[in-house]
């Protein structure tokens, strides 16, 4: 079976690389073929960018030229970190061009990371709740996915998150909080796990 794996894995942070690396030598260790879904917003790479405007946005004068000196003093470490973290992602992930999926995968998986986190993604991303022409009638499971805070929520998330996991299989959130919030809104079983 081939399982389309959705995370955040484009990020330069160890433990966002790290679970999906593993949550991907997890599921080939099943017998299966686990792929990577190369899906990377913007609202993930600027922050990681080495160098990117938008960090200048809103600051004054002296505060661009303050952070500026900052952000040359840290280039060469920012070049490092972003090279090393690609060269493990090329390197160790098993990726699929989101824009360019076929329709065989089997099965996809969202998650574990705080995929469905409002402040992260600036509301709920509908590809991380399965709305993506390429998952419709495809088994969708969600395994240890957060969102961080309901308090975050606003109506309109809470649309997008019940319509996208009103086609899931399976659920399985990181919180208690949110496991509980989500089985009064949806059909699905959802449980809380350790990511």
């Amino acid at each position: 079976m081939k399982v389309g794996i959705l995370t955040f894995h484009c990020v330069h942070n160890y433990g966002a690389i790290l679970q999906a690396y593993a949550l991907q030598e997890y599921i080939k260790s099943l017998g299966h073929e686990a792929y990577i879904i190369d899906y990377r917003p913007k609202y993930l790479l600027e922050p990681y960018a080495i160098f990117s405007k938008d960090r200048f946005v809103g600051l004054s004068v002296l505060r661009k030229i303050i952070y500026g000196i900052r952000e040359l003093v840290v280039l060469p470490i920012r070049v490092k970190r972003w090279y090393n973290f690609n060269r493990f992602v090329k390197s160790y992930l098993r990726l699929r061009d989101f824009c360019h999926l076929q329709n065989d995968i089997d099965v996809y998986v969202f998650g574990s990371d705080q995929i469905w986190n409002p402040i992260i993604s600036h509301g709920i991303d509908p590809v991380f709740v399965g709305n993506f022409s390429t998952s419709n009638n495809k088994a969708k499971i969600a395994y240890a996915a957060s969102l961080g805070s309901l308090k975050h929520l606003s109506k309109n998330d809470e649309e997008t998150l019940f319509s996208g996991l009103a086609n899931f299989s399976s659920i399985s959130c990181r919180e208690n909080s949110l496991s509980e919030y989500l089985s009064k809104n949806i059909r699905c079983r959802v449980e809380t796990v350790v990511d």
